[in-house]
């Protein structure tokens, strides 16, 4: 859905310097479905995606808007992480988010 959206919005915002990071990307295989849908939506110069790595917070310096995608998460550190930064969150109904 984040990537269908994404392109939604580049449509919409034509000529716009969107770009959208995708941090954390493990490679499993729902990251390959990824890129090929980032392919067919033509969103393949504007997504990028970033491997799991350690200091990945200073991402939040770069981000408009942090998106959590998840339909599940238990704890999902990165709304803390996006709200210490003053970093707008968007997520889906997951646990806790919603409050």
């Amino acid at each position: 859905i984040f990537l269908q959206e994404m392109a939604a919005l580049r449509k919409r915002f034509q000529g716009a310097p969107l770009r959208f990071l995708v941090v954390g990307a493990r490679e499993v295989p729902f990251l390959k479905e990824l890129r090929t849908l980032a392919r067919e939506l033509s969103l393949e110069d504007a997504v990028v995606f970033v491997p799991e790595q350690p200091g990945a917070e200073r991402f939040f310096a770069v981000s408009d808007v942090v998106v959590i995608a998840s339909r599940e998460e238990s704890a999902p550190l990165v709304s803390l992480e996006a709200f210490a930064h003053g970093v707008p969150l968007v997520s889906t109904r997951v646990f806790g988010l919603a409050d």
